[in-house]
């Protein structure tokens, strides 16, 4: 599939209910690639169907568009719980993303750890 035509082979897929390509569209809306427009909402709105599925690494995705209020209404901890979920899940997407957070210092009530954000890596890269 060409690069330019992903959204188009991609987007009866997702409407016929794979999480996987739910997923795909909301990222090629996120970032208006593949053929996508740019739209954070039907980003938003495509991984949160992907994420009522089970789809973690989409509610990780999810996770991040809320806590930024990107495409979503801003919510911190709703944001930082659903990240957690799908960490705790064995998301990748989710560990990294929390790793991150670690990283950075921005996780509420604690300070920076790159100790545990490399741990957080590692289980990330394991996968």
């Amino acid at each position: 599939v060409s690069y330019s035509s992903r959204y188009e082979v991609v987007e009866p897929v997702a409407y016929d209910g794979d999480s996987q390509a739910q997923q795909t569209l909301g990222l090629l809306h996120f970032a208006g690639v593949g053929g996508a427009e740019l739209d954070l909402r039907v980003s938003a709105y495509w991984h949160a169907a992907a994420a009522a599925q089970g789809n973690i690494d989409a509610l990780a995705t999810l996770g991040g568009c809320v806590r930024r209020g990107i495409g979503a209404e801003r919510d911190e901890a709703a944001g930082l719980a659903l990240i957690k979920a799908a960490a705790k899940a064995g998301s990748a997407v989710g560990l990294v993303k929390l790793g991150c957070l670690h990283d950075e210092g921005l996780t509420p009530g604690a300070g920076s750890d790159p100790y545990l954000a490399a741990r957080l890596f590692a289980r990330a890269a394991a996968q």
